[in-house]
């Protein structure tokens, strides 16, 4: 069995885990307790240096099975279920961005929180289908 725990690749407001330092740090960390993976909950994918990540995190023997993106939605909301047709783009490019990097770390992009909460205002047949839409659009990347 192979175990791994989430790290923020980025500073956020939220942290269920007391992994305080920084990026590098952690990852020497969380090797050294004997995790084989790291899920990078990652805010901004296109601020990652990838040419220094991927050495780095084989050096210290981790791989990235998954790239979290719920920080998008708690610190910025953004959400494929948000009424404002703007936040909803937003939302789907930024997704776009976590597609490219899990690709380049042989990582799946976990959509949880992203998807947004329901809004009882609004029929489920239209949350739902902006949900599939989004799914849609991300997933050809």
């Amino acid at each position: 069995m192979k175990l791994s725990i989430v790290l923020s690749a980025q500073p956020t407001s939220f942290s269920a885990i007391p992994f305080t330092e920084g990026l590098a740090e952690n990852i020497v960390k969380i090797s050294k307790l004997g995790y084989d993976g790291v899920e990078l909950a990652v805010r901004q994918p296109d601020k990652i240096d990838l040419d220094w990540l991927k050495p780095f995190l084989e050096e210290n023997n981790l791989v990235v099975p998954a790239i979290g993106t719920g920080q998008i939605l708690s610190e910025e909301g953004l959400s494929f279920t948000n009424p404002d047709a703007e936040i909803r783009r937003r939302t789907i490019e930024r997704i776009k961005l976590h597609v490219h990097l899990a690709k380049e770390l042989n990582a799946h992009v976990i959509i949880g929180l992203v998807r947004g909460q329901i809004k009882e205002e609004l029929s489920d047949d239209l949350q739902e289908q902006w949900i599939i839409e989004a799914f849609t659009e991300c997933a050809s990347e």
